[in-house]
């Protein structure tokens, strides 16, 4: 009647555990073994008094009749344990009679009506068997008083042909305390196994609740890097882009020169057409992965020249002039290489505009045979080592950790600023870039 020595089985089964789950239905077989034990062990009793002319009508009535009532009183208990061992108990009262004093008054009760049958015929004292699990279980939390129960109805078993005055063998005397013995031994297995599954079964919980935990862990992150990459290529791309646009607004509002106001709309045009294919790679996640190393250089060349063209924010009459330069013989790279050159250069120059009122500026890109540089170079206000870094300058500088790179940013106030970016070579062969760029 102890619900917490119910064996029962997972609730949804996990590959790996197979060895809990054997325990499990070994488990399982023995407790329906002893219901069944008990219940052929009983009907027998029923069948022999049934069948034996020495009884009397009456006397056959009273033993079916304590038969019946023992075999009630034992299926209800059984069932209530059950049901509260799986949780279908909703009963407040009968999960009361589950714990203790419920469960003793239940044996108490299951004891009388067995050792009436007892007395009243001595082929019901071998219904003990199955008994002496069922006294182990009840009073397991008092295990001497449980023994001693045990050997109790062991000795019940024993004195039962003495008490109908059937003559005595040897087998009569030794077989109820062998059947005792054997009924502690098996008990104390059953502990154990059921010890050995319930540690299995917490180890096992807890290892689902870490999967679980980490499987969370693992989506957040997941979660962030796609945040954290999508920011970036937006700070890089788009709204870079914005801001150049911005630019031309507001100089394009100061314009009075027919030629000038053309030449900003239609740099405006070709921003913004740059920025709206930029945003349809961001969306189908393109990002010219499979643009060869002219396409890239020709796009580097392209944006040098965009740069040139804006209006200066710092309001210079001199202006920004960039250029592009190549050193070294161009050779084919990776497609993530390729895209990390390309916001480098642009998040980088986009500094160059906004922040350094320089009035010249170059990137040059440089293939070498080990690895692959980026450097900008601007002869703008510089900066004091100690000056804090942007969202921009931090992003980069995380890109570019994350391909195995470095960034040095050397800079001083009034001396201008380089940023140097170093990649470890990840293309194919050498490849001769034909196109005359200028060389420094």
């Amino acid at each position: 009647m102890n619900a917490e020595v119910v064996a029962k089985e997972p609730a949804e089964p996990t590959r790996g555990v197979g060895q809990a789950e054997d325990i499990t239905a070994v488990l399982t077989f023995l407790r329906v073994s002893l219901h069944v034990l008990f219940a052929a062990l009983l009907g027998l009793g029923l069948l022999r008094i049934s069948v034996d002319e020495s009884l009397s009508t009456g006397s056959l009535w009273v033993g079916w009749i304590t038969g019946m009532l023992l075999a009630g009183v034992y299926l209800f208990g059984t069932l209530i344990e059950h049901r509260f061992a799986t949780g279908t108990l909703k009963s407040a009262s009968l999960r009361s009679f589950v714990s203790a004093p419920g469960s003793v008054l239940w044996l108490v009760l299951v004891m009388l009506l067995w050792v009436g049958l007892v007395l009243h015929h001595p082929d019901f004292a071998w219904v003990a068997f199955p008994l002496y699990f069922l006294q182990l279980h009840v009073l397991q939390r008092y295990r001497w008083i449980s023994y001693g129960l045990v050997v109790f109805s062991a000795v019940v078993v024993a004195m039962a042909p003495a008490l109908h005055r059937v003559p005595y063998s040897p087998a009569q005397i030794v077989g109820p305390g062998i059947g005792a013995a054997v009924a502690i031994i098996i008990w104390l297995i059953y502990r154990a196994l059921y010890a050995q599954m319930q540690a299995q079964q917490a180890a096992l919980d807890e290892l689902r609740r870490t999967q679980a935990e980490l499987a969370r862990s693992q989506r957040a992150a997941g979660r962030l890097a796609e945040r954290e990459r999508l920011a970036r290529d937006i700070h890089d791309t788009l709204a870079q882009g914005f801001s150049s646009i911005v630019l031309c607004a507001r100089a394009l509002r100061n314009s009075s020169a027919q030629q000038e106001s053309d030449r900003l709309l239609s740099l405006i045009e070709e921003t913004a057409d740059t920025n709206l294919n930029e945003a349809r790679n961001l969306i189908a996640d393109l990002d010219q992965t499979d643009a060869d190393i002219d396409t890239l250089l020709a796009e580097l060349d392209r944006l040098c020249a965009q740069t040139t063209q804006l209006p200066d924010p710092h309001r210079r009459s001199a202006g920004l002039h960039c250029r592009f330069v190549i050193d070294g013989d161009p050779y084919q790279v990776s497609a993530e290489q390729q895209q990390l050159i390309r916001r480098v250069s642009q998040a980088s120059l986009a500094n160059v505009v906004q922040h350094a009122s320089a009035s010249t500026a170059v990137l040059t890109l440089g293939f070498h045979p080990s690895e692959i540089t980026v450097d900008i170079y601007d002869d703008g206000v510089g900066m004091a080592a100690d000056t804090p870094t942007g969202y921009g300058t931090r992003a980069l500088q995380e890109r570019v950790a994350e391909a195995g790179g470095t960034v040095t940013i050397e800079s001083a106030p009034d001396a201008g600023t380089v940023v140097a970016v170093a990649l470890p070579r990840g293309g194919t062969a050498p490849e001769r870039f034909e196109s005359e760029r200028p060389r420094p």
